[in-house]
């Protein structure tokens, strides 16, 4: 666990956010012995005290509703997947990161060229890939190859 810091204490790195980046690199940095600061804007909630499986409620509790500054054409800029809380959007995940597709790495190979974009294709393969998604598995305990997944939704089927 965590330990406070003087705010005159010097530390080796600040973190802001403790979601799926940040959290990892928190990880890492620890376990090769710097002193980490971490920040995050939320609170940390006990998935057995605070978790409820309702939806709204949980939206209420884990969503980042602040108002924020917005550019293109959504007026609203509502970040409807943001969360405001220890771990971060990985809180909306329900234990299930999904692994993309083989052809989901290689876009304009597969699509084309599409007018307007900058498609590419990733500079690596799935399979090279794989170790590093197995290692994130493991340490933010989601489901994929270390744990057994779930069943994809009819959005992640190809």
């Amino acid at each position: 666990m965590g330990r406070e810091f003087a705010l005159n204490e010097p530390v080796d790195v600040l973190v802001i956010g403790t979601g799926a980046g940040g959290g990892n690199a928190i990880r890492e940095l620890c376990l090769n012995g710097a002193s980490v600061v971490a920040l995050e804007a939320g609170q940390r909630y006990s998935p057995e005290r605070d978790f409820v499986n309702d939806e709204m409620t949980m939206f209420g509790k884990l969503s980042w509703t602040d108002p924020i500054l917005s550019a293109g054409d959504n007026p609203y800029a509502m970040p409807t997947w943001t969360c405001k809380t220890v771990g971060g959007s990985t809180a909306h995940w329900t234990g299930n990161a999904l692994r993309p597709s083989a052809y989901e790495l290689k876009a304009r190979s597969t699509y084309g060229a599409i007018a307007g974009t900058s498609l590419v294709d990733w500079p690596v393969t799935l399979e090279e890939m794989e170790p590093w998604y197995e290692k994130a598995e493991r340490y933010m305990g989601v489901t994929g190859r270390a744990q057994p997944s779930q069943t994809p939704s009819a959005n992640y089927l190809a």
